[in-house]
């Protein structure tokens, strides 16, 4: 990473059921708002891919 800064998100890993919906939560700071921030989805056995950015 070139630049990386702390966030405080609640649960890293959320396991569910296929096709069950799941609320990810993050929070951080409003002199952070210039930055971009992503979201990971991980399947068992292969690479993380942005989902949301």
């Amino acid at each position: 990473f070139t630049h990386c800064m702390v966030f405080h998100q609640p649960d890293s890993v959320i396991p569910v059921d296929p096709g069950a919906n799941v609320t990810l939560q993050c929070f951080y700071g409003e002199n952070y708002t210039m930055y971009d921030m992503f979201w990971y989805k991980q399947i068992k056995g292969r690479q993380p891919f942005a989902v949301v950015k």
